[in-house]
């Protein structure tokens, strides 16, 4: 027996206003932590990103518009 179905078909995230400054991948969720690294988009010297930074140091994204959010 199941309580309740949660079908996810499909998104599309709002991150178009963000523009170049902000890593995105190619279906435009934020790029996060070490995906930004991985990326060559962080430019923060003498530290990792932490985990929700995105490119932009000082800067974080979670929930939908975050890549690690849909795609894990």
């Amino acid at each position: 027996p199941s309580g309740g179905l949660f079908v996810f078909i499909g998104a599309k995230p709002g991150t178009d206003l963000l523009g170049e400054a902000v890593a995105r991948d190619a279906d435009g969720y934020v790029l996060t932590g070490e995906a930004v690294a991985a990326a060559g988009r962080w430019t923060e010297r003498g530290r990792r990103p932490l985990p929700l930074e995105t490119s932009v140091p000082g800067l974080f994204a979670a929930g939908e518009c975050a890549c690690v959010s849909v795609h894990g």
